[in-house]
């Protein structure tokens, strides 16, 4: 966090740092293991999640409220969740009851520097200091009743999962382009393919994201800054979360345990993400199986044409 809040100061060094690293040349260097790390921050002063792609808000809307359709806005959906409490990657996601309808949601992240009130989309998208992944992980059952209170979630989301590691925007080489990671987010359930939908289908990018979180009031640094869940238009590449696979795949099915009927998959099932094909294999942070789950059916990834 100290670096985040100091960043212009000790950027340099963090860079040196990590060419040494990289070369083999550092002192006191030690194999990284993802085990051992907490969330890049475990805590921060905001935690801001998204949701600006619109294939993922139009299924959710079919789910949470079917006779009311989605309606685009000129404006980036988002909600503040709890910053207090982030679980590292490989941190178990347990205590939850199988009626609660425990999904996750692959996202990407951004952790910003500090934001002035008021910045534009432009000025927004240069504070950004590190992205991450992230599971933002989801009780199904009281999502729909708190969209219709109108306050905002709550017992909906629980404590946040994000990747071991957080890696400056260079790193994506041109797969970080106007604000946005133009790469495919690779999710898996229980050792099996479940998606690989890209990122650069967000409506809005990171800036107007930041932009829109600072309209009035300012942003510390260290502020987290999520996508919301990864899809896309072409279902065929799969979904980063269960609910829009279900209204994917199974519509009629997914609809009934929106409404009640029938409790959303398992409980405490993990996901593992990561950019895809990037230089180095510690540069893959990704979320393990968290627990072992009963069996399932496979489903494979479509294969190349």
């Amino acid at each position: 966090m100290a670096a985040v809040e100091q960043w212009d100061d000790v950027a340099d060094g963090l860079e040196a740092r990590a060419e040494e690293l990289e070369e083999g040349t550092a002192l006191g260097e030690f194999a990284f293991d993802p085990e051992e790390a907490l969330a890049p921050l475990p805590r921060s002063p905001q935690w801001l999640d998204g949701s600006v792609f619109q294939t993922h808000l139009d299924l959710m809307a079919r789910a949470l409220h079917p006779d009311k359709p989605n309606e685009p806005t000129d404006w980036p959906y988002v909600y503040q969740g709890a910053s207090d409490d982030f679980l590292g990657s490989r941190a178990d996601i347990a205590g939850y009851r199988l009626d609660e309808g425990i999904d996750f949601e692959g996202e990407f992240a951004v952790i910003v520097g500090p934001v002035p009130m008021r910045t534009t989309p432009d000025a927004a998208l240069a504070q950004v200091r590190l992205l991450m992944l992230c599971n933002d992980v989801s009780l199904r059952a009281y999502a729909g009743p708190e969209v219709r209170v109108g306050f905002g979630f709550l017992r909906a989301k629980p404590s946040t999962v994000f990747s071991s590691v957080a890696v400056t925007p260079d790193e994506l080489g041109g797969a970080w382009r106007g604000g946005r990671v133009h790469l495919p987010l690779r999710v898996e359930r229980s050792g099996e393919w479940f998606g690989h939908p890209h990122g650069s289908q967000m409506t809005f990018h990171f800036g107007d994201l930041v932009a829109h979180t600072a309209t009035t009031r300012r942003l510390s640094a260290g502020t987290i800054v999520g996508s919301g869940t990864v899809s896309n238009d072409d279902r065929s590449v799969g979904s980063a979360c269960i609910a829009a696979a279900g209204l994917g795949i199974r519509s009629a099915w997914l609809l009934a345990v929106a409404g009640g009927a029938l409790p959303l998959i398992l409980v405490g099932v993990g996901i593992l993400t990561w950019f895809q094909e990037r230089r180095h294999a510690a540069r893959r942070p990704g979320f393990p199986p968290l627990v072992s789950p009963p069996e399932r059916p496979a489903r494979r990834a479509p294969q190349d044409s």
